[in-house]
């Protein structure tokens, strides 16, 4: 049984503590939306990718020999253009769709068009944005990365989304900043506009690079709480709750008032990486103050039915393993970076034949999977 997702991508990929703050004045929003109740542990044999996936792309990207990708954090695609941000060394490589090297994105420091630290990154209609969240700052440069201008945020923001007139659907935990929590938006001058969701309730979680803003086929925005697993579309100025998952398993909602995780002694449950499509929900659970192991779960939208298992089988294109999950802007798909990194830390030796010579060479292979745009039949 290949399992392609090691406990290395569960601890890396979960970082810091934040809450979500919802108001319970959307009670009636959350209340009219699709209930999924499962029970985490009760696992099935294992998950086939070909259950859910219809294909795979293969893109080795060309970096020079000193170079490499170190933690590919977010994955933005516009047109003929792919740009992948490296939280680790601070820069933003950008590549042609064949994989071949554009130019690099590396600014570190305090003057005009510099930043100190790049949490997000956004590319639109040729230009692309920077979320320095340190300095509360987006900086917006061309695709050649000249420097065009900068957004001072008015008020703390911790995720943002672009929407089509310029301004951004904000997200932003209370506990860990005096900002307006909860689900606001801003102008394109950075300047607060209005409050969509609000609530002074404190969950415990341990916080992902995994972005919670997602675009959806249907062009609208998705949004996932963490700490409530429940996901939101956004859509002309309206704010509504489509799926939230019931668990019969310990998760942050068992620990009401808690602030920090820390606090917690508890295993529970999370879920930062996960997939919304049209027709499937895919997510990766971690353990937190609990054992190096991962869940999978499928949730076909379809069949209204949810498939657990601890295995995940690779039968879809050439190799044996999904590669690490990288948050990306695209939708019915999935984007997974696989280098030599990442190899060193599996759990297991996979089969790479015709690949390994490359992979152990320092270069990175993207994948791109497509998930089928119909249900399990």
């Amino acid at each position: 049984m290949r399992k392609n997702v090691t406990y290395l991508v569960i601890t890396g990929i979960l970082l810091l503590v934040y809450s979500c703050n919802f108001s319970k004045k959307e009670d009636k929003m959350v209340s009219s939306c699709n209930i999924v109740d499962f029970e985490l542990l009760s696992n099935k044999e294992t998950i086939l990718m070909s259950d859910f996936v219809d294909s795979v792309k293969m893109i080795w990207l060309k970096l020079p020999n000193d170079e490499t990708i170190g933690r590919a954090t977010r994955i933005c695609f516009d047109s003929c253009h792919i740009f992948i941000l490296d939280r680790l060394q601070q820069k933003v490589f950008h590549f042609d769709m064949t994989g071949t090297l554009l130019g690099e994105l590396d600014r570190r420091g305090n003057g005009p068009g510099e930043y100190q630290s790049v949490y997000s990154c956004i590319a639109r209609d040729s230009m692309f944005y920077v979320f320095d969240k340190m300095n509360q700052k987006i900086l917006i440069y061309d695709y050649s990365f000249k420097f065009l201008r900068t957004i001072h945020c008015e008020i703390w923001t911790e995720n943002l989304f672009l929407l089509p007139d310029g301004s951004f659907l904000c997200f932003t935990p209370q506990y860990l900043y005096d900002a307006s929590n909860g689900i606001w938006k801003m102008s394109e001058e950075g300047k607060y506009m209005e409050q969509l969701y609000h609530d002074a309730e404190k969950y415990p979680l341990v916080s992902s690079e995994w972005d919670p803003f997602y675009v959806t086929s249907s062009g609208t925005v998705g949004l996932k709480c963490p700490a409530k697993n429940e996901f939101y579309r956004y859509h002309d100025g309206k704010l509504t709750c489509v799926m939230k998952w019931i668990l019969h398993s310990k998760t942050a909602l068992d620990f009401p008032g808690i602030e920090n995780c820390a606090s917690v002694k508890e295993p529970f449950w999370s879920c930062p990486i996960f997939i919304d499509t049209d027709q499937w929900m895919f997510g990766i659970w971690g353990e937190y103050n609990g054992g190096p192991s991962e869940i999978f779960s499928l949730y076909s939208k379809q069949q209204g039915k949810m498939y657990i298992s601890s295995s995940l089988t690779v039968d879809v294109g050439e190799l044996s393993l999904m590669g690490n999950p990288v948050s990306a802007n695209l939708s019915n798909g999935m984007v997974a970076i696989v280098n030599e990194e990442f190899l060193l830390n599996m759990s297991y030796k996979p089969s790479l034949v015709n690949y390994e010579e490359k992979l152990t060479s320092g270069q990175n292979l993207l994948l791109i999977y497509h998930f089928i745009e119909n249900g399990i039949d």
